[in-house]
């Protein structure tokens, strides 16, 4: 018995002694893994001394291999209704999956029988079910399939192309519509910068104005009142002068004579103090800049203003304040106007510049809101009306023919754009200066010698305003006709007619008539009159009997 032999009997005694249940691995003795070779006959002889090997003459039964079943769990018979069903594969995927079993099963049966040569059990495999393949029926194409599949996708594209067309052009239109509001809003932007550099350089230029004119005009006004303080001393001594040199030499005298009779210190006096007062306010503007010195200069501002941004010059009102700040210019250029020597406002220089304020360009496309006609007459009524009621009140001579002539040409130069209540104040200030001087009238002065002619020219000055009384308000010239008839006529003229002799009342009566305005001559509008005149032709003809 060679050692090969000699070994797998002893291999199979001592399964014969393994006990049931263990495997054949649990002896150690029985290890072939290091192969037949490594028993040698010297080895065996060692190991039958040790009683590890049987001796030789041992009998050696065969032992059966021993295989343990195992239960194969059936999903089916568990009544497990979730149970994946049979998967249909194609006969590519048949195939893959073929050949990787069968290198599972070549794997298995390598491994199987290494534990059968161990002497161990083998596990019986479950196998799982191989999913079945359908077979692929195969279906003949033809070329006009082709082709219509081939048409189908071509349109189907086409159909694409063109939503992509219109989506593009949108985009495009909206990049293009966003490009424009770009370029738009890059306009605007730079238009809007512009406008608030101009708001604010504006802003800081009317600040400034306000400023300067808050320190200016207190001055300005000073300035006037003690001029016009002057002027009222000077023409109250100048017509009580006149006064006198009636009552002493009974004749009317013109202004000429009565300056040259008059106190030439104070004369010169009162001129010196004026020009000196004059000049002292014209240096109220020397210390400020050019920009703010002269009415031309503010009226530039606002018209650069109005040219540039037109909607924003009407959303201000600017018109409602540019009277406010106009005046002080024109009080301050009127300062030296002595308006019964130059009643012609017209070719002053402050008039001739706002009267170009209104002429802008665009005055044809001027808007309802614009009041910018509204600041010539405005400033009229600040500055310019006031002067000429005081100068009606208190410098007017009604005795003075020349004064006389040149406030009926100031009327009627302002009456046309002056306002009612204008009218009103200046009417009454004539009727004040007219009754003024028939009060300083001696109630006996028709009577006395040369007085006739002083009192006739009065009748003359008065008619001179009724002439033009229907641009006055309708009381002021009825009254201003009260004072003709009644005050002179009735009461100073008719009652000392009857003094003279008849031949003297008739040149007085065609004087007397020669004066008053034909319209004012009927009976009804001066009863006594006609009654006088009536009674003296009566007188007349018993004379002539």
């Amino acid at each position: 018995m060679d050692v090969a032999e000699s070994t797998r009997g002893f291999q199979r005694k001592m399964l014969q002694q393994t006990p049931k249940g263990a495997t054949i691995v649990d002896n150690p003795l029985l290890d072939t893994s290091r192969g037949f070779d490594a028993y040698t006959p010297e080895r065996l002889q060692q190991l039958r001394k040790d009683s590890v090997l049987p001796k030789e003459d041992d009998p050696m039964e065969e032992a059966p291999v021993v295989v343990e079943p195992i239960e194969i769990e059936d999903d089916k018979e568990e009544g497990n209704a979730d149970a994946d069903p049979p998967t249909i594969l194609n006969a590519n995927e048949a195939e893959a999956l073929e050949e990787e079993e069968d290198e599972e099963d070549e794997e298995v049966q390598r491994w199987e029988m290494q534990q059968i040569k161990k002497g161990g059990a083998v596990p019986v495999r479950n196998l799982k079910p191989k999913p079945a393949v359908l077979p692929i029926q195969s279906k003949k194409v033809s070329i006009a399939d082709i082709q219509r599949k081939l048409k189908q996708q071509v349109d189907q594209l086409r159909q694409y192309h063109a939503m992509h067309q219109q989506e593009f052009e949108s985009v495009d239109q909206k990049l293009q519509s966003a490009v424009g509001n770009i370029d738009v809003m890059d306009v605007e932007y730079k238009s809007a910068a512009d406008e608030l550099i101009t708001f604010q350089e504006l802003r800081d230029y009317i600040n400034d104005l306000c400023d300067c004119l808050s320190e200016k005009v207190p001055i300005i006004e000073e300035a006037e009142d003690r001029l016009f303080t002057l002027d009222e001393t000077y023409h109250a001594a100048l017509q009580q002068h006149w006064d006198d040199i009636l009552r002493r030499h009974g004749r009317s005298w013109d202004d000429e004579e009565i300056q040259s009779t008059f106190d030439q210190d104070r004369s010169r006096s009162y001129q010196d103090e004026r020009e000196s007062k004059i000049f002292e306010t014209r240096q109220v503007f020397g210390d400020v800049f050019p920009e703010y010195s002269s009415l031309d200069q503010v009226k530039q501002q606002m018209e650069n203003w109005r040219e540039k941004n037109y909607s924003s010059y009407i959303g201000a009102w600017v018109g409602l304040s540019l009277p406010n700040l106009f005046a002080p210019y024109v009080r301050f250029q009127t300062l030296d106007w002595e308006p019964l020597s130059n009643p012609n406002v017209v070719d002053m220089d402050w008039y001739r510049t706002l009267a170009s304020y209104l002429q802008h360009k665009d005055a044809a496309h001027k808007s309802k809101e614009d009041v910018d006609d509204r600041i010539l007459p405005q400033v009229l009524e600040k500055v310019i009306y006031p002067k000429l009621t005081k100068c009606f009140l208190h410098v007017w001579n009604p005795r003075s023919k020349s004064q006389n002539e040149l406030a009926i040409q100031l009327w009627e130069k302002f009456s046309p754009i002056s306002s009612q209540d204008f009218l009103i104040e200046w009417g009454t200030a004539v009727l004040v200066s007219f009754r003024g001087v028939l009060e300083s009238l001696p109630s006996e002065a028709i009577s006395l010698p040369n007085h006739a002619t002083n009192v006739v020219a009065l009748i003359r000055h008065i008619g001179r305003w009724l002439e033009i009384s229907a641009e006055f308000p309708e009381h002021i010239g009825s009254q201003l006709q009260s004072i003709l008839v009644d005050d002179l006529v009735n009461s100073k003229i008719l009652p000392f007619f009857s003094k003279l002799n008849i031949d003297a009342q008739k040149e007085s009566l065609k004087l007397l008539i020669s004066c008053i305005p034909s319209r004012i001559r009927g009976p009804n509008d001066m009863p006594f009159l006609h009654y006088f005149i009536q009674n003296l032709e009566k007188r007349s003809q018993t004379n002539s009997k």
